[in-house]
């Protein structure tokens, strides 16, 4: 038994914690996910979330009348939910206080080398990487200049500064020519803050806030104004908690000022959960009716879908005045939301025109002219974040064109990609010379990114997952979307992740589970285990040797997986039950040992409602991924029970 599971250093974590401990003195908290009364404050939930509360209140209070709830349960749960608040010094300061960021270099240098050694080296063909000093680099993409630090919704953390890989090659004295290549976003982004300006007729706005935003009870624009703020984006919502001086009939006004930095078509969008009109320069440009099928949470999460794009055309350095205007959902809209009640809001949104193909053919001739072409490219927070699934694994086409183009002109192209999950690299695969996986890196990705590049770091990531080659050579595959009758089937049951790729007929994966490549090569022998398994309390010690053959100190993570006996129990071909990350010196050795207990050998027999391990000889497998099994050894197990932790 191996849960929970978190991620380090690019491959999976497993520790074992008192759960009992946890729910009995930690608040559970549950966001848009609170469906019942009873059944949730007795199986522990402490508080619905977001407000204003639809299953407890009077409902609870009924529950408790009627003993279908204890008093007990409700103080205890109270009881969690204010020693939170305790700790968290709110009762000495229920105002919210705006974050302060102190200057921090330790961890700053931890967040860097975090994120260079959960980096995953993919591909390295004719050692390509790292970088030599003599070599004349190209750096092409969007993400080299705005890096995806981290996932969207929830997953979403402010960073007090992002370095770029711009930045983070330049601080470390790589010399480079640079080229934007292709744009990459989901909804349209928000205008670049310097293009945006104060309407000419506020004076005295609050820097850095150049939009103004006016609130109207009522339906009717410039009337009966109830709240006024000023704004640093050009888009609002009322997310949580309904404001105290607007009524449920209200409407908004937008202002503010743009000077574009090109001339072009530019492509615009509206979002609106209710209706919008925008104007630029006092003539309507746009108009947008209401949405008649609304989610809970689309102005949010659903953006890319939400919004009306239209083609404005525009001129360099010109100011245009806008002024977009919106009013509430409309009841009947508001009545057939799927999810509870609607996040409200309205946007604009504006991205400059770019002339794709000039811009790939730019990046082509850059690296045409490069001894090494860096490709930066990835997903983004649009892309991968709480709240929905991604319907694809591709990248967006305009990225594979750009690859495709760059490394025709030079073979000795390299893939810097930012993802949270698997992106399809099927079409470049076999075209490029390495691949550099770095995942969401966080604010100083650029710094690590630079790193591993130049050699200061030697990658010693691993993959936390199978990486398909195809999306449809997943094991969930074909269960996801639900059915017609919204069911969904986890047909794949304790065949997922790397075990599926293990069953006869599965389709190789692109780079298995645990895959992860270095700067210097590494060998395991004198492989031996030491114990025998006679019952549920015994425990069997393994150890190996590694040995650093390359010429590089770095680290390597090896794996310890367990295969069962042939005993008829539907089991997986084998399965990881222990790791470690040793550093080696270049030349050097290491002995690594590990301990493999109960959880190691028992599966859960549901009709004996037991932990349950076989008697016969088990195998531990000692490996540098899922697919590179590099030693093994043999120990004997008895049958034995248990239940509990």
């Amino acid at each position: 038994m191996l849960a929970p599971e978190t991620i380090t250093h690019g491959i999976c974590l497993y520790s074992r914690l008192n759960l009992r401990e946890v729910v009995a003195n930690s608040p559970i908290f549950k966001w848009v996910g609170t469906y019942t009364t009873v059944e949730a404050i007795n199986a522990g939930l402490d508080l619905e979330m977001p407000g204003p509360t639809k299953f407890r209140g009077q409902l609870l209070l009924d529950a408790v009348e009627e003993k279908i709830v204890s008093e007990q349960t409700v103080r205890a749960s109270a009881k969690r939910v204010l020693e939170l608040v305790k700790k968290s010094a709110r009762f000495e300061n229920p105002a919210d206080r705006d974050e302060v960021y102190v200057e921090d270099p330790g961890r700053d240098e931890l967040i860097v080398k975090a994120a260079a050694e959960a980096t995953v080296l993919l591909k390295n063909d004719r050692n390509v990487l790292p970088l030599t000093a003599q070599w004349k680099i190209a750096v092409i993409g969007q993400h080299a200049a705005v890096p995806a630090i981290g996932g969207g919704g929830s997953a979403r953390v402010d960073s007090a500064r992002s370095i770029s890989p711009l930045t983070g090659l330049k601080d470390a004295g790589v010399v480079f020519k640079y080229e934007p290549g292709v744009p990459v976003f989901g909804a349209v982004p928000l205008p670049e803050f310097e293009t945006i300006t104060a309407p000419s007729l506020i004076e005295n706005y609050p820097p850095g806030k150049p939009v103004r935003l006016e609130w109207f009870n009522g339906s009717k624009i410039a009337e009966n104004i109830c709240h006024e703020q000023f704004l640093d984006r050009t888009e609002y919502m009322i997310k949580e908690r309904w404001p105290s001086y607007l009524n449920t009939e209200y409407c908004t006004r937008m202002t503010f000022n743009c000077a574009p930095k090109t001339s072009g078509i530019h492509l615009l969008s509206v979002l609106t959960t209710g209706t919008a009109t925008l104007y630029i320069e006092g003539k309507v440009a746009f108009h947008r009716p209401q949405e008649q099928h609304l989610q809970r949470e689309a102005f949010y999460f659903y953006r890319s879908k939400f919004e009306r794009r239209f083609h404005f055309p525009m001129e360099a350095n010109k100011t245009y005045s806008m002024r977009l205007e919106s009013w509430a959902t409309e009841p009947d809209a508001l009545a057939r939301c799927i999810g509870g009640p609607v996040i409200q809001g309205s946007g604009i949104r504006i991205f400059e025109n770019v002339h794709v193909p000039t811009q790939i053919q730019r990046a082509a001739t850059a690296a045409a002219a490069a001894d090494i072409a860096l490709i930066f490219t990835g997903t983004t927070a649009e892309f991968e974040s709480e709240g929905y699934d991604r319907e694809t694994m591709d990248l967006t086409p305009d990225q594979y064109t750009l690859i495709s183009a760059v490394s025709k002109q030079n073979p000795n192209t390299i893939i810097v990609n930012y993802s949270g999950s698997p992106v399809n690299m099927a079409p470049f695969v076999d075209s490029v010379a390495a691949i550099l996986q770095c995942w969401f890196p966080g604010q100083e990705a650029g710094h690590a990114i630079a790193r591993v590049l130049i050699g200061q770091t030697n990658p010693c990531g691993r993959l936390p997952m199978s990486w398909p080659r195809n999306i449809e050579d997943n094991a969930s595959f074909g269960n996801w979307p639900t059915d017609d009758n919204n069911v969904i089937r986890y047909e794949e049951g304790i065949f997922g992740g790397y075990k599926h790729y293990d069953l006869p007929g599965a389709k190789a994966p692109l780079f298995p589970f645990g895959f992860g490549l270095s700067y210097s090569r590494f060998a395991v022998s004198d492989v031996f285990v030491e114990g025998v398994m006679e019952c549920v309390n015994d425990s069997v010690e393994v150890s190996c040797l590694v040995e650093n053959i390359g010429g590089v100190d770095g680290k390597t993570v090896v794996q310890f997986y367990v295969q069962g006996p042939d005993d008829g129990v539907k089991r997986a071909v084998k399965e990881l039950k222990a790791f470690k990350k040793p550093f080696v010196a270049a030349n050097g050795k290491v002995r690594v040992n590990v301990t493999l207990d109960k959880y190691a050998v028992s599966f859960y027999d549901v009709e004996k409602d037991s932990w349950c391990a076989s008697k016969g000889e088990y195998r531990v497998l000692v490996a540098f991924s899922a697919r590179e099994i590099v030693a093994s050894a043999k120990f004997d197990v008895e049958d034995f029970t248990w239940k509990g932790l």
